[in-house]
C-alpha cells in the first residue's frame, strides 16, 4: 500500500520499519505502566520483579524473539537458498541468518521470546507467572500496531475476494498497487490488528479480578490461547502461505496455533482441576 514512508536523495524511511519500531516502544511503555500498578496493589503475596529487572528481562526476550522470528522464517521461506540440505552447514546457515535483516514471523518471535524470557527469569530466581501475566498482555498491542505496518507494506496479505455473478466490490476490499497480481484482497491484516487491540484491552481490563489474581499465569495463558484460537481461523483468508503443514489444508502458522491451542488449553484444564479438587475455573 505505502511500503515508503518517507524518501528523498539522500534518506528513505521503510513503513514498516517505522511500525516495528512503534510496536517496540508501545509494549515496553505497556509493560512499564502495568508493573506500576501491580507495585501499587496493596497486600499482594506474589514476589515481583523489580524494574530493573523487567527492562532486563525485556532486552532478553527482545533478542529472542528477533532471533525466533527470523530464523522460524528462513526455515520455512529461505530453507533451499539459505539452509539447503540439513546438515552441520545448513545449520550453521541458519544460525548466521538469525543475526541479518529479512523477513520473520510473528510466531517465532513470540516463541523465541518466551524462551529468552523464562531463561532470564529462572537464572534470576524470578516469579515466572507473575511476570508472565505483565508481560504477555503487551505483545499483543505491540502485534496490533505491527500489523498496520504489514497492511501498509503489503505483507501478510488475504486471499482474493470472489465476486461471483457480478457482486460488487466490498468496501472494505484492498488492492495493493505494490503487487504484480492486482486483485481485491481480504484486509487479514487489519482484522488481526484488531484482534491484537482487543486482546490486549481485554486482558489488561480483567487483570485486577480476583479469581485470576489467585492463579498467577492465568491471565497470561489465557491471553495466548484467545490468539492461537483468532488466528487459526484467520490462515482461512490468508494468501501468504509461509510453509504447509499439510498441503493445502493446514499452513504452517495453524500447525503451530493447534499446538499452542492444546497445549495451553490443556494447561490451563488442568490447572483449574488442581485449584479446586477437580472442578474446572476459567
Amino acid at each position: 500500500m505505502f511500503p515508503v514512508l518517507f524518501q528523498n536523495e539522500t534518506l528513505l524511511i521503510p513503513t514498516w520499519h517505522v511500525f516495528f519500531l512503534l510496536a517496540v516502544l508501545a509494549a515496553l511503555v505497556a509493560i512499564i505502566r502495568q508493573h506500576a500498578k501491580q507495585e501499587q496493589r496493596a497486600g499482594s503475596q506474589h514476589k515481583q520483579i523489580s524494574r530493573q529487572d523487567l527492562l532486563y528481562l525485556y532486552c532478553w526476550a527482545y533478542a529472542g524473539a528477533y532471533l525466533g522470528a527470523r530464523w522460524l522464517s528462513v526455515a520455512i521461506e529461505q530453507k533451499e537458498e539459505l539452509v539447503g540440505v540439513w546438515n552441520l552447514q545448513g545449520v550453521w546457515n541458519l544460525l548466521l541468518a538469525g543475526f541479518s535483516v529479512g523477513p520473520m514471523t510473528f510466531y517465532g518471535g513470540l516463541l523465541g521470546g518466551a524462551a529468552a524470557g523464562w531463561f532470564y527469569l529462572r537464572w534470576r530466581n524470578l516469579a515466572v507467572a507473575e511476570t508472565a501475566d505483565v508481560v504477555v498482555p503487551a505483545i499483543f498491542l505491540g502485534l496490533a500496531i505491527g500489523r498496520i505496518g504489514c497492511f501498509l507494506n503489503g505483507d501478510d496479505y488475504g486471499g482474493e475476494v470472489a465476486l461471483l455473478g457480478g457482486r460488487e466490490v466490498p468496501w472494505w476490499a484492498v488492492k495493493f498497487p505494490n503487487h504484480d497480481l492486482q486483485i481485491y484482497r481480504y484486509p487479514v491484516q487489519l482484522w488481526e490488528s484488531f484482534a491484537g487491540f482487543a486482546i490486549y484491552i481485554l486482558a489488561y481490563s480483567n487483570y485486577r479480578r480476583e479469581w485470576l489474581r489467585q492463579q498467577p499465569g492465568l491471565l497470561s495463558l489465557i491471553t495466548i490461547l484467545v490468539y492461537g484460537i483468532v488466528r487459526f481461523f484467520l490462515e482461512f483468508w490468508r494468501d501468504d502461505p509461509r510453509g504447509w503443514l499439510l498441503l493445502p489444508a493446514l499452513s504452517t502458522s495453524q500447525g503451530i496455533s493447534l499446538a499452542i491451542i492444546l497445549i495451553v488449553g490443556f494447561t490451563i484444564v488442568r490447572r483449574g482441576n488442581d485449584s479446586r479438587g477437580g472442578a474446572l475455573t476459567l
